[in-house]
């Protein structure tokens, strides 16, 4: 999501969520208490929409996204419920935590590999609404260091 007077708010992810024009960030989250499941990263620790204490455990399955074993994975907090205009723009991050390898996997050959990942956050602070969103480890194509791109967002409540 771009600042306001940046350029235009386009993309789509196949399953997840659509950034048309200048509207906030419109997220079609799996069904409460469903894990996230797309091509390269499924999620069943925490359900989508689960309370969840800290530390949050964070556990599930990827390919195609590790960088020498592991990624990111980001707590936000936003100051508004989706679907108010300032949604987007009340976004912050909280904290964030590396997804790493549980187990013996060879991640760079596409396995299908279990993570896992720990985040502590704080016991105010944290926002309204609040989502974990996961990045891949930041390969460039030829296997060198690159930017984390976004993987998925999944909702969630702190206690």
């Amino acid at each position: 999501i771009y600042p306001a007077g940046g350029r235009e708010r386009v993309g789509r992810s196949k399953d997840f969520f659509s950034i048309i024009g200048g509207k906030p960030l419109v997220i079609n989250p799996p069904e409460p208490s469903k894990p996230l499941q797309l091509d390269n990263l499924i999620v069943n620790v925490p359900l989508a929409n689960q309370s969840v204490p800290s530390p949050i455990v964070i556990k599930g399955k990827a390919r195609n996204i590790f960088f020498e074993g592991e990624f990111s994975v980001k707590l936000l907090g936003y100051d508004y419920p989706l679907g108010h205009p300032k949604y987007a723009e009340s976004s912050r991050v909280i904290t964030s935590a590396n997804a790493r390898i549980v187990g013996d996997c060879d991640w760079v050959r596409s396995q299908w590999c279990d993570f896992e990942a720990t985040i502590n956050y704080p016991s105010s602070g944290t926002g309204v609404e609040n989502m974990l969103y996961f990045y891949d480890g930041g390969q460039g194509d030829s296997g060198t260091p690159a930017a984390p791109k976004f993987v998925a967002a999944l909702p969630i409540k702190l206690k």
